[in-house]
């Protein structure tokens, strides 16, 4: 579960970016954060994976209370989520299956399957065949689908991705969508920024709208019928 109460954040500028915002996402829950440039949306992701801290209110996630969560306990808590945001943060010198595979030998200990779970991994986002070439051989759209097989190998409970579509076309958008839909049936809690109001999940999610960090729009999506 992910619990904010309360919460607002303000740079150093004094720029209010997210304004008590109040909400709680059960855990296992699809949750599609819609908004325009400057909204606030890649402040929410940064809040949740720890890469900021609320200046005001509390953010619970599972059992990890994020705004007294000490330095040295913050890299333990980032090897839980799956995180992709809007540029690829790849190892350009290394191959694309060991970017994957790099990735599981930080989130995990057990090293006899990385392999096989990195291969599976790269399956799963239509790369498996271009494995052994460096990151730069790939486009833009295949460096960032890199990115999602390397979040997702380790099989996170909770997965933040910031805009992992861009500028691309909708149906790359969708693309990325449906593979974070995998995940998701398996129980994992999926947390997806976009300002494209074409682009939803197939399947039943929750939408949360953002408008000069205020939360403006909360609703289910289910089916074809909309629950306010």
């Amino acid at each position: 579960m992910i619990q904010l109460q309360h919460v607002s954040k303000c740079y150093d500028n004094q720029r209010l970016v997210l304004n008590n915002v109040c909400l709680t996402i059960p855990q296992g829950q699809f949750v599609i954060l819609r908004g325009s440039p400057g909204s606030g949306k890649t402040t929410f992701i940064q809040l949740l994976a720890l890469l900021e801290k609320p200046t005001q209110g509390s953010i619970l996630v599972g059992a990890q209370q994020l705004e007294t969560t000490r330095v040295a306990d913050i890299p333990a808590y980032r090897r839980t989520l799956g995180l992709i945001t809007q540029t690829p943060q790849l190892l350009f010198d290394q191959t694309v299956l060991n970017n994957v595979m790099l990735s599981l030998q930080i989130t995990m200990s057990n090293g006899t399957d990385h392999a096989r779970r990195a291969r599976a991994a790269l399956d799963k986002v239509g790369l498996l065949p271009k494995g052994n070439v460096l990151p730069e051989r790939l486009s833009f759209h295949e460096q960032q689908r890199l990115c999602v097989a390397r979040a997702l190998v380790h099989r996170p409970t909770l997965v933040l991705a910031d805009n992992p579509a861009g500028a691309m076309p909708i149906d790359i958008g969708q693309g990325f969508l449906d593979i974070f839909e995998q995940f998701h049936q398996h129980g994992t809690t999926v947390v997806v920024t976009t300002h494209d109001a074409h682009l939803s999940p197939r399947r039943p999610h929750r939408v949360l709208v953002l408008s000069h960090g205020a939360l403006v729009e909360d609703y289910l999506v289910t089916g074809a019928t909309i629950d306010g």
